[in-house]
């Protein structure tokens, strides 16, 4: 099944694509979780009971995407993000969102709040960008278009995003900011693995980035060259991951 999201008219009017049907629930508020992923079973089953917990502790409702890419390509998170996105949108149970790495969850049931946010609000990651953990809500991920789709490979697709919310008027609430590794109270992985892969395509994807900052610079409609609107992809597999209508799983080809 091959999705082109340019003819699903994202952001028209009415339920077309909107979270605002009528949804009965003994709790206060709904968010999405987006859990981008490729290989990362095992931290895949540490962190989804972790977060469904918190979840419930801070009484929200909640539905969990687990957006896995398959092996074609090198890894892809901003594009993932954006898949999550799409796919929630046609689920349509809510406009509010948290997008957090599979290796990051709270030890605690206080210390990240997951709460809906009107705007976008970095909980915890690096101070200069914005990855990890942050939150975010429909009408400020559309006025960017989302992520670019075309940072391959581990790094800048966070500088990359921020630069579209500067540009796009969005402030970053960053006043409950945690940076990463500086609490206890915060799991947060870190393999060899991980930096190997990182630093394959560190370089060539920093080139490409001053190359995507200087076209949004000299026009910002070429932010909607590259995003939501040309987020192609193939479902692979869809299904409840285990048997839990809350948590959808996606595998994707990019």
């Amino acid at each position: 099944m091959k999705l082109h999201l340019n003819k699903l008219r994202l952001g028209m009017r009415g339920s077309e694509l909107t979270g605002n049907g009528p949804h009965e629930s003994k709790y206060n508020e709904k968010i999405c979780m987006i859990i981008p992923i490729r290989d990362r079973e095992y931290q895949l089953e540490e962190i989804v009971p972790r977060v469904e917990e918190v979840l419930i502790e801070q009484n929200l409702d909640y539905r969990i995407y687990v957006i896995e890419q398959g092996e074609r390509e090198l890894f892809n998170i901003g594009k993932l993000i954006n898949i999550g996105f799409i796919e929630s949108q046609r689920d349509q149970f809510s406009d509010y969102y948290v997008k957090t790495d599979v290796d990051i969850y709270p030890i605690t049931n206080d210390v990240l709040n997951y709460s809906p946010y009107d705007g976008v609000k970095h909980l915890y990651g690096h101070l200069h960008t914005i990855g990890g953990v942050f939150s975010f809500d429909k009408a400020s991920y559309i006025k960017t278009n989302g992520h670019s789709n075309e940072y391959f490979g581990w790094g800048w697709e966070d500088v990359d995003f921020l630069e579209r919310l500067r540009i796009c008027n969005i402030e970053v609430d960053k006043s409950a900011h945690i940076e990463r590794r500086t609490s206890r109270l915060i799991h947060d992985a870190i393999t060899k693995a991980n930096e190997n892969s990182k630093n394959e395509t560190k370089e060539s994807n920093q080139r490409f980035l001053d190359s995507k900052i200087a076209s949004y610079k000299e026009d910002i409609g070429n932010i909607k060259n590259d995003g939501l609107n040309s987020c192609n992809y193939e479902i692979i597999e869809r299904y409840h991951y285990k048997d839990n209508p809350q948590i959808i799983r996606i595998i994707v080809d990019v």
